[in-house]
């Protein structure tokens, strides 16, 4: 495959590929409306473990990856075609990039609370202590 179209062409192949193959996968990992259900509960088990406490379900699907890698890279596969492997390692590429974009989010969100935060807290100490404040009188002036 040496020229755009037929690239393109695999590419759409092998990404209709990843969604029939997540369609049944996320009947069998996912629970309770979550895609990433599996890799959270692993990762909160683990959690046990005070030395893997800060382990999460991203951590967790980059490690169930790795042995898809592992079979690419040696080349061999008792199981599924060479194909099917990478197939896997798309899908968890896809859920991984989702997970950083929710924490990405999550992020944005409590950003914005701290800031609104800080606001509220600027507004409070200009009214408490700012020349026409309630602790004006023991401020002195300042």
């Amino acid at each position: 495959m040496n020229n755009l179209t037929e690239f393109l062409t695999f590419m759409g192949d092998k990404g209709q590929e990843c969604s029939r193959l997540w369609a049944e996968a996320d009947k069998e990992y996912a629970s309770e409306g979550s895609t990433t259900f599996n890799f959270d509960t692993v990762a909160n088990l683990l959690q046990q473990n005070p030395r893997l406490s800060q382990i999460s379900g991203y951590d967790v699907a980059a490690v169930f990856m790795l042995k898809h890698i592992f079979s690419i890279v040696r080349g061999y596969s008792s199981r599924e075609s060479m194909s099917g492997r990478f197939t896997d390692v798309h899908n968890y590429l896809f859920i991984m990039e989702s997970m950083l974009q929710a924490r990405h989010k999550e992020d944005q969100s409590l950003q914005a609370a701290l800031a609104k935060m800080e606001k509220a807290s600027e507004q409070c100490l200009h009214d408490a202590c700012g020349p026409n404040g309630l602790a004006a009188p023991y401020l002195g002036g300042v």
